[in-house]
């Protein structure tokens, strides 16, 4: 079988006429460059070179030959140096989604630093998306990795899927609500107006499913549910006594906002998710990194 081997050897010869200084060049021994020859010779069914006790001629045969597989080699090494340079820029640089209402510090900054540290030379391109979004961004590949509540990740074999950190799971309610007390539990709140917000492109049957399931974990039996038109609006709401809404402790939405926190006594998982491709190392590395980061954190 035609080989690479055979193709240099055979390539080097053509250019040195002399069997000694080809094996010198390849680091084999004649008798092996002498061999290979002999089999591309045999298999291509035609000699490349008359041999003499004194000198080495190519054949027409040979010269052209010699004239195809330069240019194949040329090509050839050509193409691979673009591939291997876009590879390079591709990998550069990662687009991370973020769940769209959650603070999540500097915990990613301290991980890519922390990478650079060790050599990795990256870049984020950070966006912000409702949970539904992200994933459709990840699965049409315009994310690389995004960060998401774990209750709003598909459990899907073509994902990958990396532990964070957890997050309190808290109900908010009014400050000037008559129960919202220093004693009150969350329990206290379980049948008010639960006030939520559909996602984007999320179908009114999408989104009933959605709340029935998290109501049922929630232990939760709201008098009725109140569609937001997004985020923002619920919590405004809530701070207007109109209903409750249920959160994460550290949402960007809670800040600054008249509202009770109650710890709801679980918790949900911060995930990084991710899907195969060819920066999957990287993102790995720096999904890794980030893990090690809200640990640190955690201790």
């Amino acid at each position: 079988m035609i080989n690479d081997t055979k193709i240099k050897c055979f390539l080097t010869l053509a250019e040195t006429l002399n069997f000694s200084s080809t094996a010198n060049a390849l680091f084999m021994t004649q008798q092996a460059v002498s061999k290979s020859i002999a089999a591309l010779e045999k298999e291509l069914g035609f000699p490349l070179f008359v041999r003499t006790t004194r000198s080495v001629i190519l054949t027409k045969a040979g010269a052209k030959c010699y004239d195809f597989f330069s240019r194949f080699y040329k090509e050839y090494y050509e193409f691979i140096a673009e591939v291997q340079h876009e590879h390079s820029i591709r990998t550069s640089y990662i687009n991370v989604g973020f769940q769209n209402y959650l603070d999540f510090g500097s915990a990613p900054k301290e991980a890519l630093v922390a990478l650079k540290k060790k050599n990795c030379a990256l870049q984020l391109n950070g966006f912000r998306y409702c949970p539904n979004i992200l994933v459709e961004r990840l699965c049409n590949q315009n994310l690389d990795l995004i960060l998401i509540n774990g209750r709003f990740a598909p459990n899907h074999n073509d994902f990958k899927y990396l532990e964070l950190t957890k997050m309190r799971l808290m109900l908010m309610v009014s400050a000037d609500h008559p129960l919202a007390t220093e004693n009150a539990t969350y329990k206290d709140f379980a049948e008010e107006p639960l006030i939520t917000e559909a996602f984007v492109n999320e179908s009114p049957v999408e989104f009933n499913n959605r709340v029935k399931r998290e109501v049922g974990l929630w232990g939760l039996k709201p008098s009725k549910v109140i569609c937001a038109p997004d985020r923002d609006s619920a919590y405004t709401s809530a701070e207007l006594g109109i209903g409750i809404v249920v959160g994460i402790e550290n949402s960007r939405m809670a800040i600054n906002r008249n509202l009770k926190c109650y710890y709801m006594g679980m918790d949900d998982n911060l995930l990084a998710m991710w899907r195969p491709s060819d920066k999957m190392e990287v993102v790995e590395k720096y999904a890794y990194e980030l893990q090690q980061v809200y640990k640190n954190k955690s201790q």
